[in-house]
């Protein structure tokens, strides 16, 4: 006997949120970063984020500056980190405005089947 499938809503983490601003390939400034994901992530740990990037999703990540002054982030190879989050099913159409970005994206299937006794 199994049991029917339950679906889970995917939560997004904070880096895959930056990563989803990011993914057009275009310099992001922090500003921006600010201004779109809000209160959703903790701006003083951008460099975590950035690094979980790096790790996580394979991305590469250009830093634009302005003398010693950090002004932007931008995604060097889009189409890896794309493919990160298309496997996972985190790849949002479009990022506009902070709600884009806090409603559960995708749905994950979990099955679990009974073992059958013999």
């Amino acid at each position: 006997m199994s049991k029917t499938a339950k679906v889970k809503a995917a939560k997004l983490k904070p880096f895959e949120k930056v990563l989803n601003v990011l993914i057009s390939g275009k310099v992001t400034s922090k500003e921006e970063l600010d201004a779109l994901l809000g209160k959703e992530i903790m701006m003083y740990r951008i460099s975590t984020y950035m690094w979980h990037i790096k790790t996580i999703a394979n991305g590469i990540i250009r830093v634009a500056k302005d003398g010693r002054k950090v002004t932007g982030y931008q995604l060097v190879n889009v189409a890896e980190a794309k493919k990160y989050l298309e496997d996972n099913g985190l790849l949002l159409s479009k990022v506009e405005k902070l709600a884009d970005i806090s409603e559960p994206v995708e749905t994950v299937e979990v099955v679990k089947a009974d073992a059958e006794t013999v």
